[in-house]
């Protein structure tokens, strides 16, 4: 007899054979670069059918690859919700952490921690409180990953990061030190450490480190500009444009090489060069104060005030701790006599209040 109920829908599981002939397909696809084929094909595998984890390897890196974030991150939450994979877990832990989901991934990475005691994942679970702003519970973190496995240098590599936030120069140069003296094939490494040199003043053990990180890797744009801006700060004006040039030939997006090369033909009164970079930074980087504040500079030496105090105005908008040099530089002794400048000396002085 009828009783007009429904029946559960029977969803019938390919075979082993199926499975297999479409992950041949798939991966044949994949390598071939057709990652959309790949992807619908790896659609139709249920997650817990044989080779189910490979399977949802093969069609997240597809979706990445295709630009799908979200998508990639949905199939692997619902992969890590019906099967126990410690590399799919952190896999799908690493996707939410990119996806600013920051709460999601820590749980996921503890989860992958009670599982598996990794360092790695340590790692992870340290990524995760810094961004949600919890520095202290990270160091501890990648304190814990490091003693875990003392050549640990991710976890070194993050924690010098902190400290290097914090103003922490000396216990920042200490985790870098140790990262050099593991891994000193690593220019990234040289580079950290001479940063960390740099902040402390030690220009000499900066410039070791620079050249050390060059020997290995000559393209760091980065390392170029940090010897440039050694070489301005001792007034070796002619050194320091030979570095920012080098910096701005490796990398023609660097907004600070602009900058600070401006700023040396400034010193060097070269006014229209100093002018092209500084307008070129400010492109590049909208937000950066210290471009616009340059500029404001140069165009008071030139007793260009309208235009002065137009930059004036971008700087202290962006950083109203400027007010401090607008008070104190005499190259803007004139303008500060000015009414509009008066305002705003007044509206950024009452914003640090």
């Amino acid at each position: 007899m009828d009783d007009g109920s429904q029946g559960a829908k029977i969803v019938k599981l390919p075979s082993s054979e199926e499975v297999r002939s479409t992950m041949e397909l798939a991966r044949s696809a994949s390598e071939s670069g057709d990652f959309e084929r790949a992807e619908a094909l790896l659609h139709t595998l249920p997650v817990r059918s044989v080779d189910g984890v490979e399977a949802v390897n093969l069609r997240v890196d597809a979706l990445l690859r295709l630009g799908r974030d979200e998508d990639a991150t949905e199939v692997l939450g619902l992969a890590c919700a019906h099967v126990e994979s410690t590399p799919l877990r952190l896999q799908y832990a690493k996707l939410l952490l990119h996806a600013n989901r920051w709460t999601e991934a820590l749980a996921c990475y503890r989860a992958a921690f009670e599982q598996d005691e990794s360092p790695t994942t340590m790692v992870g679970i340290g990524r995760a409180l810094l961004a949600g702003d919890q520095e202290d519970a990270a160091i501890d973190a990648f304190s814990h990953a490091f003693e875990l496995d003392h050549r640990q240098t991710e976890a070194l590599t993050a924690r010098g990061g902190i400290y290097m936030a914090q103003a922490c120069f000396v216990a920042a140069l200490a985790d870098y030190a140790t990262c050099c003296t593991l891994e000193p094939e690593r220019a990234q490494h040289w580079v950290n450490r001479g940063n960390a040199w740099y902040e402390l003043g030690e220009f000499d053990f900066a410039t070791r480190d620079y050249e050390m990180a060059l020997s290995l890797d000559a393209r760091l744009a980065e390392v170029s500009l940090n010897l440039g801006c050694i070489a301005l700060d001792e007034d070796e004006i002619e050194h320091a444009i030979r570095h920012f040039n080098r910096a701005i030939e490796i990398d023609d997006q660097m907004a600070r090489a602009f900058l600070n090369r401006g700023l040396a033909y400034f010193y060097r009164e070269v006014d229209p060069k100093a002018q092209r970079d500084f307008e070129r930074a400010i492109r590049l980087d909208p937000t950066d104060a210290d471009a616009y504040f340059a500029l404001a500079r140069l165009h008071a030496r030139q007793s260009r005030y309208r235009e002065s105090t137009e930059r004036l105005d971008q700087a202290l908008t962006r950083c109203p701790d400027y007010v401090d040099e607008l008070l104190s530089d005499d190259l803007f002794d004139e303008l500060r006599k000015l009414r509009k400048v008066k305002q705003l000396i007044t509206r950024a002085e009452e914003r640090l209040t």
